[in-house]
């Protein structure tokens, strides 16, 4: 190897050892993340007339701690509030395929999350909710999931879709706390996927369709959310690890009250991002056709979007 060779080759060594950051370094690196996914969402929620705000905090009284939500969103529609919580989740290898088992899996009304809540007999009487997609079963609603690692072609882990299902009930209810109760208002919890969603059935022979809205029912199955298991987990936190988890007992009581009013069961959509505009359109729509007659409430002064957001 001659001087010249020699010379490229150490310049080339040191290069590798102290490699300086560019502007397209810190690009490439950001769109690998779930950084941009999100704010790239987000816009798109405001260029539809949403008000949102981004990596918000929420109490979790399972793990006793604060946790964050990326996206919370919020538009008035027919004099009904549209209050979206959503989990952005990007993936540059997977693509997520939802088992659908049962032929006519049963929905039911207590899966639409509403503030101020009606009695669930006139619910079902006077069809006050009986236009939403939560309620429609021509909608797929899986039983199960897997995610596919599109180069390997194998079963992927799957941990982005079950860390949703686990966080959004909890983030629905924790907002639910926080909200004028006396505002119309629906919750609709969102996972927001940036790769492609396949739906799987099983009738005769293996039918795969791509999908743009998948819906999931989802258990909140935690002791945590009783006012017993609360109060006690509250004293405990509070001698050990008091700069953790040390809300007032008053925000737990409204927790705990919403989370008795919602129930345990929650139907979470989830969406890729080519069909977010769609969905969206699709909600509007639904909610401008709800009887806000037979919704009635008590006058009161107008009020922002997001005041008392989290």
């Amino acid at each position: 190897m001659n001087t010249k060779s020699k010379k490229k080759e150490k310049e080339k060594k040191k290069k590798g050892k102290n490699p300086k950051t560019t502007v397209a370094d810190v690009t490439k690196f950001l769109k690998k993340s779930g950084y941009i996914f999100e704010m790239e969402m987000a816009k798109a929620l405001r260029s539809k007339g949403y008000k949102t705000l981004q990596n918000r905090y929420f109490l979790d009284l399972e793990e006793n701690k604060k946790r964050e939500i990326d996206i919370i969103a919020s538009k008035e529609v027919n004099d009904i509030r549209i209050y979206l919580v959503i989990e952005c989740k990007q993936s540059l290898k997977d693509d997520w395929i939802f088992i659908c088992s049962e032929q006519s899996p049963e929905r039911f009304y207590t899966e639409v999350k509403h503030l101020p809540m009606i009695e669930l007999s006139k619910i079902r009487d006077q069809k006050i909710f009986d236009m939403l997609h939560i309620l429609d079963y021509k909608k797929p609603l899986a039983q199960n999931y897997i995610t596919f690692e599109k180069k390997r072609g194998k079963k992927g882990k799957g941990e982005q879709i079950e860390s949703s299902l686990i966080k959004l009930p909890k983030i629905l209810i924790y907002a639910g706390s926080k909200l004028d109760y006396q505002k119309r208002t629906i919750f609709l919890p969102i996972i927001l996927f940036s790769g492609k969603i396949f739906s799987a059935r099983y009738s005769d022979k293996l039918v795969v369709k791509e999908e743009g809205l998948m819906q999931f029912q989802r258990f909140l199955d935690s002791d945590a959310y009783t006012e017993k298991q609360i109060e006690s987990k509250r004293t405990y936190s509070a001698l050990i690890e008091p700069y953790i988890f040390d809300p007032k007992k008053e925000e737990i009581d409204k927790i705990i009250s919403i989370a008795q009013s919602f129930g345990n069961l929650f139907l979470i959509d989830v969406i890729s991002k080519n069909s977010l505009k769609r969905y969206l359109s699709m909600v509007e729509r639904e909610i401008s056709k709800i009887s806000i007659d037979k919704w009635a409430i008590k006058p009161k002064k107008s009020h922002s979007l997001l005041a008392g957001m989290l």
